[in-house]
C-alpha cells in the first residue's frame, strides 16, 4: 500500500515545478497511502521480536531502534537538499527503491 503511494508520487510529482497544475491534489492522493501504510512497519517493530533469539533480543531492538534513530536524523536532512536542487525524482526513487528492495527476498 505505502509502496502505490511512492511510486504514484514518483510518477506525478517527480518533474513538477510550482507552476503544475493540480500539483497539491496529486501530492494529496500520494500521501494517504503512504500513511495508512505506516502502521505496518511499526507492527513489524513487535514480530522482529518473535524472530529474533532470546539471546541476542537486547541487541537486536537496541541496533533496530539506533539505526531509526538515525534515519529520524539524516532522513530529513537528506530530503530538505534534494528539495532545494529541485531533484523530486530522488526524493521519491530511493524510498520506492528501498521498498522493492525490502520486499524482495
Amino acid at each position: 500500500m505505502e509502496s502505490f503511494g511512492y511510486f504514484w508520487l514518483l510518477g506525478t510529482v517527480g518533474n513538477a515545478t510550482a507552476d503544475t497544475p493540480w500539483v497539491f491534489w496529486k501530492l494529496v492522493i500520494g500521501s494517504i497511502p503512504a500513511i495508512f501504510g505506516l502502521p505496518f512497519f511499526i507492527a513489524g517493530a513487535s514480530l522482529y521480536s518473535k524472530l529474533l533469539p532470546n539471546s541476542v533480543q537486547g541487541f537486536g531492538q537496541g541496533l533496530r531502534r539506533s539505526v531509526g534513530s538515525l534515519a529520524a536524523i539524516i532522513g530529513p536532512l537528506w530530503v530538505g537538499s534534494t528539495v532545494s536542487f529541485g531533484n523530486y525524482y530522488l526524493m521519491y526513487g530511493v524510498p520506492s527503491g528501498l521498498l522493492v528492495a525490502t520486499a524482495v527476498k
